[in-house]
């Protein structure tokens, strides 16, 4: 009997992962999760994970905000609270600050997001880990292009090579890209470029070495700004005036290097990674113009050791180090141009270490335990060059264990049941330590804390799959940002008070027919101040803003025939707050997004793909991310309206 299409895998669980018994985890991978897609943006590949909300800015300058269970919802550029890994290497600076320039998904294979207590077994990040892996370095010859096109004067290309070294096993491969566009509002361009190098070397029959390289150029990236909700409304695709008068944005350059040392046997893997980070930053900014030439280099060691010969008690240890070394100058902006006057000149050393133990045991076939213990240090250092308003010259040093423990029991081969706590240990970054205007630390501001529980159940019987997921998190001396009385528009961090996120994740993947699969994902989160002392008014019980009530995904990925794949999603997010008062915030939104593939060209290992997709069908005006507690009432950073994409993909390999 002739079968109908089958459809290949979206998104999965950590299938064969242990850690995955106990937490919350899921993986994104397989052809079918990144087929059709543009591959701009992380919310392409992350919408349907519950609990997490990829909050995507549409200005290079900023990086796409990720907000984890209420983490890192406050963050004004790249990525905090969150842990980014590419490749084995941090994304994420020992300050605590991330940032997604070396980041390409077009050579991405695989997303895995880690939400919840687990995070505490990766040092300063409350929230989660988010780690992306690449292609592996080509054991076959392979060559393929992709190009995509589309609104905004959207122009992305990307190119791939690998091939095989000998017989040895050792290979080498080769990405490079490009990406430009005008952007959605005024004051949006953008143009990226990415290259990176990987080769692999076998060591006898159990070990091999990887090396990478990679190198980005942001050439420009213009940062339009937030708007007041009269402007929002008036013209969402605007940008606002001071942001254009001043030329805000940025250029970056940065280059990534790495070698890495996997060994495995029978009863143990182990894993140790060196790596270099170089960026130069160049970010007029409204009231400033910031330059930065940054050097970041650390190294990071994990091990998994079966300690019984049934597997059912394991160790696994590491250990990670990473300083960075700023060179900071703030000028003046003169609209655009870096200015004569000297505001800002010091020299900024952020150096970290962390150590970490787990020990997982199955006492019974069904019921598992996991306990952990992490230690973090971070030390802050800061030379002031800039010696005629006084020396700020100071330092800084912060740390804490942190634990984490979980049990998990299978009740029937196909339902499990988990429960785990941890605490988490956030610093601040050295933008948020800084003294407003003058520079130098600050004595008062002090390391964030959470602690975090959840429970849940996970059923993997098909045609169906499903997991729900409850947690709260208590936090403690959150950062906040408040903006200066005597300077408007100038802008500290203190630590107010206690706040507590609750939550719900459910998530749903049915298959009822070889041709058609059917996903589903619902976040509930009640984030709220428990304690906020401020000068004058009681924000006690407020909501924490930047942190969508409810957000739900519904997706359905069909196969109509042997070469057409066709998918639709329903996106929607509830009503946002701005502010720490509440006064203002971001209505409820939903948006429908189309795409379609098809084969137009297969033969052995060559194909061609040609593909087109939609994003907002309805022309819905929204905003999926917000500046929160913006000065002068700028909260708002609007989404497009009805936009469009269309590419080509060619692949040939032996």
């Amino acid at each position: 009997m002739r079968q109908g299409p089958v459809l290949e895998p979206l998104t999965v669980p950590a299938a064969g992962n242990s850690w995955g018994d106990f937490f919350s985890i899921s993986v994104i991978e397989g052809r079918d999760a990144w087929r059709g897609r543009a591959r701009l943006g992380l919310d392409e590949v992350l919408a349907g994970v519950p609990g997490v909300s990829a909050q995507n800015r549409y200005t290079y300058a900023l990086d796409t905000r990720l907000v984890i269970r209420g983490f890192g919802a406050r963050s004004s550029f790249g990525v905090r609270g969150v842990t980014l890994i590419l490749d084995g290497v941090p994304q994420t600076f020992p300050d605590g600050q991330g940032q997604l320039t070396s980041i390409d998904l077009a050579s991405a294979d695989r997303v895995e997001v880690v939400r919840g207590a687990a995070a505490a077994f990766y040092g300063n990040a409350a929230g989660g880990v988010m780690t992306v892996e690449s292609r592996r370095p080509g054991m076959l010859r392979t060559a393929g292009t992709r190009i995509v096109t589309g609104s905004f004067g959207l122009v992305r290309w990307s190119i791939n090579a690998g091939t095989p070294l000998g017989r040895s096993g050792a290979g080498v491969s080769v990405d490079l890209g490009r990406t430009r566009t005008g952007g959605y509002r005024a004051h949006s361009a953008a143009e990226l470029r990415q290259a990176a190098v990987a080769t692999v070397f076998p060591i006898g029959t159990n070990a091999r070495v990887i090396g990478r390289v990679r190198a980005a150029d942001l050439a420009r990236a213009e940062n339009p700004g937030a708007l007041t909700d009269p402007e929002r409304r008036a013209d969402p695709t605007a940008a606002a005036a001071r942001n254009v008068a001043q030329d805000a944005g940025k250029q970056v350059r940065q280059w990534q290097e790495s070698v890495e040392l996997r060994r495995w046997t029978g009863r143990s893997q182990a894993a140790a990674i060196v790596y270099g980070v170089q960026r130069y930053l160049d970010n007029p900014l409204t009231s400033a113009y910031v330059t930065l030439d940054r050097s970041d280099w650390g190294g990071r060691f994990t091990g998994r050791w079966s300690l019984a010969a049934d597997q059912r008690l394991e160790l696994v240890a590491g250990a990670d180090a990473q300083r960075m070394s700023d060179r900071r100058r703030n000028y003046d902006n003169l609209a655009g141009r870096r200015g004569d006057t000297l505001r800002v000149a010091q020299q900024e050393v952020v150096a970290s270490a962390g150590a970490r133990v787990a020990l997982s045991a199955r006492p019974f076939e069904r019921t598992g335990l996991v306990a952990g213990l992490r230690y973090d240090r971070a030390t802050f250092r800061v030379r002031d060059e800039l010696l005629a308003d006084g020396d700020a010259t100071g330092a800084r040093a912060m740390g804490a264990v942190s634990v984490t423990a979980g049990v998990s029991q299978r009740i029937m081969p196909f339902f499990n049941l988990h429960a785990s706590v941890g605490s988490a240990f956030e610093t601040p970054t050295t933008t948020e330590l800084a003294n407003p205007g003058t520079g130098g630390l600050s004595d008062s501001l002090g390391p964030q804390r959470a602690v975090q529980w959840e429970v849940g159940a996970n059923v993997g019987r098909a045609p169906l799959r499903a997991s729900v997921t409850f947690y709260e998190s208590s936090i403690r001396d959150g950062l906040l940002q408040y903006e200066v009385p005597a300077s408007p528009g100038r802008f500290g961090y203190r630590n107010t008070g206690r706040s507590r996120h609750r939550g719900a994740e459910l998530e749903v993947e049915w298959t009822p027919a070889i041709w058609l699969r059917q996903r589903a994902a619902l976040t509930m989160t009640g984030a709220r101040f428990v304690s906020y002392p401020t000068d004058s008014i009681a924000l006690d019980g407020n909501r924490v803003p930047g942190v969508p009530r409810t957000s739900a995904y519904l997706g359905w990925a069909l196969r109509p025939a042997n070469e057409v794949r066709v998918f639709v999603e329903w996106v929607a997010a509830g009503r946002t707050e701005a502010n720490d008062a509440n006064t203002a915030g971001a209505a409820a939104w939903q948006v429908v997004n189309g795409r379609a593939s098809w084969d137009v060209g297969a033969r052995g290992r060559r194909h061609a793909q040609a593909f087109a997709g939609f994003n907002n069908l309805f022309d819905a005006r929204y905003s999926g991310s917000l500046n929160v507690n913006g000065a002068a009432n700028r909260y708002f950073e609007p989404s497009p309206g009805r936009n469009w994409f269309v590419g080509l993909e060619i692949e040939a390999g032996r």
